[in-house]
């Protein structure tokens, strides 16, 4: 007989962990189903001898009191049940010529720069505010949202602006606004390994916003390692009466009348929810578990476009030294040959494991008991691309790739590279190595299934985070997705994740309509849609949001590349068209809106074929985007001019909601 749950999840990742355990929390039955044997996902251990090896986990961000890791494991327990410690230092850089270390507190680092960097100090003390400003303003707009505050989008550049400026540029055009030292602005980016791509890809709220938390809210590692995070967990979901199976891989997501209705695996399990939560990665869930034939062209495309994130290359070494008793004192060092992340992003992409970026992990100094009296836990990690060296070897082939002689001899080679590095660091290592294991991209998919092995899920670029990242919700009503593919990478990511999506299934169990950011606003019933009105407290309506006290921060650019946040995809169609923009005043250029597949992008630059052209002053559509200029009148009064279809701007809409990812 099929069993019926509340909720079923695919995969015991944090993202899955997570939302089952809030859903079990509320009293609903819940069953997760995992491919591997353990929970955790990239949150896990493993053993050799007496030696515990640490699988990811650098440090965690936000777990004291006003982080949103901290909230988490607050209303979970978890904090009970895992000992944390602060890292401090946060981490060190060593480069051929110098070295830096990071302090854990955020004044003591911006003071170490300004010290080292005396002519950069005011451009440090800029960017360090703008940073924490885009950081509490993102938090703010997570709470309006929640509590019905969310102003319309006319509002959104006043009362957002740093926020919004950092979702819509890469880390290097943010960071080069307020510095100039090519050697300043390399260690102002040295953790962009921790989110898979190089500053001028990376977008700058993808850096930023976990950068903050880091600094004001703590870099943390558990004693126990992450492991003790997937446990306590895992605890919680048995605690209240969720039912967790292992080794089952599912293989199917059952589709009745254009809902989630059952879930099969491979090995014959079927079991029926009301509603399915997959942190599986997006791809597998969508089109293979759900399949391509139940899904909207249009949504296969958005989920089929996205790059995999990198993966990496680790060397797991079990020591029968004690570094900590000899003096290494770091926790976190990152080895680097230069300070230009993208030379470093390519060197990655090309195998050239013996100039890439490289961290030493050790992790006795916070975790003691990972090794036995004398012994030391030290792991070298380096990014790396699915496809070096045709796929590590294999041409494709995985069908026992662990036996390929060619994978394992580049395996080999490319270890031995990380360990010669190393121990320039620390004379004699390879004589004191008791066990050794080596982890690549392929290992990587081998369990946990992502494509490319990826660590971030797909790629965190500025085209691909935010609004354009995949959403928690999908095209079938009771079907969210979570975890990276959605909310980006990271272990607290993943956390944060799980609780929102957590939130939406709750909301559709209950009857509502729970937003990506934890909005109400429709009541959804079984038998379709039912507008309610927003009411405040005591059934009074709620008041007009206050005006923002601040105006508009934003360039004149960074207005027009905001416009694919209100784009109505459904007046588009299928339409395919190029908006042009002549910029002139105090803020020339040219810039490019890209209409086609139902979506639209922000170009720099001059289109070979517009079919809208609109010239205007920087100041005039300014005061047009912070509603201080009406844009039919400033048109009659050819303040800005347009030649060609004007119909066209029926395709943007002021009255829209952006819908942004936390």
């Amino acid at each position: 007989m099929t069993k019926k749950y509340n909720a079923i999840v695919i995969g015991a990742g944090l993202g899955g962990l997570s939302a089952a355990a809030h859903l079990a929390k509320e009293g609903k039955s819940v069953l997760l189903l995992e491919h591997h044997t353990v929970p955790g996902g990239y949150a896990h251990e493993f053993r050799r001898g007496h030696y515990r090896f640490e699988v990811s986990l650098h440090a965690v961000d936000g777990v004291s009191p006003g982080g949103w890791t901290y909230t988490i494991m607050q209303e979970l327990g978890i904090l009970d049940a895992v000992k944390f410690h602060r890292l401090d230092p946060f981490y060190t850089i060593r480069y051929p010529d110098d070295e830096f270390t990071v302090p854990a507190d955020i004044f003591a680092y911006e003071a170490e720069l300004i010290r080292r960097f005396p002519a950069e100090a005011e451009g440090i003390r800029r960017l360090f505010d703008a940073m924490l400003k885009t950081f509490t303003q993102t938090r703010r707009y997570a709470s309006d949202v929640e509590l019905n505050r969310r102003p319309p989008l006319t509002e959104m550049p006043a009362r957002y602006p740093d926020m919004l400026k950092a979702m819509t540029i890469t880390w290097d055009d943010y960071l080069s606004e307020y510095v100039s030292d090519a050697k300043a602005k390399g260690i102002l980016s040295a953790t962009w390994a921790y989110y898979g791509l190089p500053a001028k890809k990376l977008a700058a709220a993808a850096y930023i916003l976990p950068w903050v938390s880091f600094h004001l809210f703590g870099g943390f590692y558990p004693e126990g390692g992450s492991m003790a995070i997937s446990r306590a967990f895992e605890a919680v979901i048995k605690q209240h009466g969720g039912e967790i199976k292992y080794r089952q891989t599912v293989t199917r997501i059952e589709i009745k009348d254009g809902q989630a209705a059952a879930v099969e695996t491979e090995r014959g399990l079927r079991a029926e929810a009301e509603v399915i939560i997959s942190n599986a990665n997006a791809p597998d869930t969508m089109l293979k578990f759900v399949g391509r034939e139940n899904l909207p062209p249009k949504y296969v495309k958005q989920v089929e476009k996205p790059k995999n994130s990198l993966a990496n290359l680790i060397v797991y070494l079990g020591l029968k030294r004690n570094l900590l008793a000899e003096g290494w004192a770091h926790h976190e060092l990152f080895v680097v040959e230069g300070y230009n992340t993208d030379e470093d992003y390519q060197n990655m992409l090309k195998g050239e494991f013996d100039k890439t970026g490289m961290v030493i992990s050790h992790y006795n100094q916070y975790d003691p008991a990972c090794a036995p009296d004398g012994g030391s836990v030290l792991v070298l990690t380096s990014l790396s691309g699915w496809d070096y060296a045709n796929q590590w070897g294999t041409g494709g082939n995985l069908s026992n790739y662990h036996k390929n002689p060619h994978y394992l001899e580049l395996k080999k080679d490319a270890a031995e590279k990380l360990i010669t590095r190393a121990e320039k660091l620390i004379p004699g290592l390879r004589d004191a190595i008791v066990y050794q294991e080596v982890a690549t991209p392929l290992t990587n998919y081998h369990y946990t299934l992502n494509p490319g092995g990826g660590i971030y899920g797909s790629e965190q670029t500025v085209d691909n985070m935010y609004r354009n990242r995949l959403k928690a919700k999908t095209p079938v009503p009771n079907l969210f997705l979570t975890g990276a593919w959605v909310f980006g990478g990271g272990q607290s990511a993943a956390m944060l994740s799980g609780r929102n999506t957590a939130r939406m299934a709750l909301g559709y169990l209950e009857g509502k309509s729970v937003g990506e950011w934890g909005e109400s606003g429709k009541e959804t019933r079984r038998g379709g849609d039912k507008e309610t009105g927003r009411q405040g407290d005591k059934g009074k309506p709620e008041t007009k949001n206050p005006k923002p006290e601040t105006r508009n921060a934003l360039t004149c650019k960074e207005t027009i590349a905001l416009m694919p946040y209100i784009f109505n995809a459904d007046a588009a169609g299928d339409l395919v068209a190029d908006i042009q923009f002549h910029v002139t005043g105090d803020e020339p250029g040219d810039y490019i809106l890209r209409i086609a597949g139902g979506e639209c992008a922000f170009e720099e630059g001059l289109s070979a074929a517009p079919r809208l052209s609109i010239a205007t002053p920087s100041e005039v559509w300014l005061k047009i985007s912070r509603g201080e200029l009406n844009p039919q009148m400033a048109f009659m009064t050819r303040k800005y001019t347009v030649e060609g279809d004007m119909g066209l701007l029926v395709t943007f809409r002021i009255d829209k909601e952006p819908e942004l990812e936390s």
